[in-house]
């Protein structure tokens, strides 16, 4: 029971972390945004690749979306959704794989796409771990 306990709140984090990138697309086209992650600036930096691509971006924050709504669902009953929960990790480790395989010929990028890369990693290594422990106790 304890394990899938953890699984639940690991997923429910990770159903958070894909629906917040909605938010933040939103906040980036605004004006506000616009003005707050402006090129040359230390939040434009961390957070917006320039030039800002929203099409792009868009298709991201919508995809996520979506997948960080059934991840939220699969979270209240897990037995039912293992096969879709250990998408999620290989997913998310798909993830950091793709980033930085850009950053290695985007070189300039390789930093950004690396420090992205650690929260995907870490909730996929979660998800992994007490998805696995959970099975073994089916």
């Amino acid at each position: 029971m304890k394990n899938e306990n953890f699984l639940k709140i690991v997923l429910k984090i990770s159903a958070i972390f894909l629906c917040y990138f909605t938010p933040l697309f939103l906040l980036v086209i605004s004006d506000v945004g616009s003005r707050l992650f402006q090129e040359g600036t230390f939040l434009g930096e961390a957070i917006v690749r320039h030039p800002y691509q929203w099409d792009y971006e868009l298709m991201f924050a919508g995809l996520y979306f979506v997948w960080g709504i059934f991840v939220w669902k699969a979270a209240k009953n897990p037995k039912e959704n293992l096969s879709f929960i250990k998408f999620t990790a290989w997913g998310f480790f798909a993830n950091v794989a793709t980033n930085i395989l850009v950053g290695l010929f985007r070189t300039k990028e390789l930093t950004h796409l690396a420090a992205d890369s650690i929260p995907w990693l870490v909730l996929g290594l979660l998800i992994f771990y007490f998805s696995n422990r959970f099975t073994t106790k089916l």
